[in-house]
């Protein structure tokens, strides 16, 4: 939920969808506000039908908030990983 809420919140950020291309802001696609995975109710397949292309502009507001989500991934990892080092064969 918790990327959800930056997606939306990430309004300002503009994509482009479609043929010819159109702007179309990160909060349309951010889907409803119950979406717990991409593939429920097949948003997956929704998004993907609108040919979404990321812009620099895209990429440089939104930068910061994917290295953000990358660290807590890693935090969230580290332990798992360790786990799987210790127990393997050496």
């Amino acid at each position: 939920m918790e990327s959800h809420a930056l997606a939306v919140s990430a309004e300002h950020n503009k994509l482009v969808v479609g043929t010819p291309p159109r702007t179309i802001s990160a909060r349309s696609l951010a889907g409803p506000a119950g979406l717990n995975n991409c593939e429920d109710e097949g948003f997956q397949d929704k998004i993907a039908g609108k040919h979404v292309a990321v812009t620099k502009r895209y990429v440089a507001t939104a930068g910061p908030v994917l290295d953000t989500r990358l660290e807590s991934a890693g935090f969230r990892l580290a332990p798992i990983h360790d786990q799987l080092w210790d127990s393997a064969p050496h």
